[in-house]
């Protein structure tokens, strides 16, 4: 919904009348609530022109920039094979080794490399020495 000047306005209205019987009620001069007065609707006017404006840049930016697909968790070796589509593949995975899946899971939820091989008691050169040999597989698989 758009701002509406009319409704801010009367609402301003109130407050300000409020305001005033207030200040007039604790003594003070007609100068000094003149000169509030001037001053906060000066304000609201200055916040009318943001608000007013606010509507046309809120609609460029969920245009420009669309939400983004909620994101699955991936928090276990089944939520590996519910993400993946391809038939193959979830062959290959299936038939893959614990540690490699365990890499994969681990790597989804921004693990480093010497964390994964602290947790499955290998060296980062025997991961990498998995995983690759897993990529081969599904380069095998996807040539053919």
């Amino acid at each position: 919904m758009g701002y509406n000047k009319a409704v801010a306005e009367k609402e301003w209205k109130e407050e300000w009348e409020k305001k005033e019987k207030a200040l007039r009620e604790n003594g003070c001069s007609d100068n000094l609530i003149k000169e509030l007065k001037d001053f906060e609707w000066s304000q609201f006017n200055r916040d009318r022109k943001f608000y007013e404006h606010l509507d046309d840049y809120e609609d460029d930016y969920i245009e420009r920039y669309p939400a983004k697909p909620e994101e699955r968790q991936i928090t276990s070796v089944d939520d590996i094979f519910e993400v993946v589509e391809d038939a193959e593949i979830l062959k290959i995975l299936r038939r893959t080794e614990k540690e490699v899946l365990i890499f994969f899971v681990m790597r989804a939820n921004d693990y480093k490399i010497e964390e994964i091989a602290d947790q499955l008691h290998m060296t980062t050169g025997e991961i990498y020495g998995r995983v690759y040999r897993f990529r081969q597989k599904i380069r095998k698989k996807r040539k053919k």
